[in-house]
């Protein structure tokens, strides 16, 4: 058995399924901040491992943030959530929002 599969199948029935997961486009005041917490939320309630929650994650990436996210992907190679979402705070904050 996949030792990563063994390790972490019971999170696997327990968390939220892609599609129930939010959206991400990169357009709109504050959205990240959304974003970010719509992530952290679960990621949290249910110890989602990073590899799982990153694999999610990149299907709840649509238009501009999609793009950006290959791109970023291809430059930065795998990284966990934590990486990502100082990538995204970096990419889409603006200096009056607050988190």
């Amino acid at each position: 058995m996949n030792s990563f599969l063994g390790e972490n199948a019971i999170y696997a029935r327990d968390i939220p399924k892609r599609e129930e997961w939010p959206t991400f486009t990169g357009e709109g005041e504050y959205i990240h901040i959304e974003f970010i917490r719509a992530i952290d939320i679960p990621q949290g309630d249910f110890h989602i491992p990073d590899e799982m929650m990153v694999g999610k994650l990149h299907y709840s990436f649509t238009g501009t943030a999609k793009k950006w996210s290959h791109k970023m992907r291809q430059e930065h190679g795998k990284h966990d959530w934590l990486w990502w979402k100082s990538e995204i705070i970096t990419k889409w904050a603006n200096n009056s929002w607050r988190f």
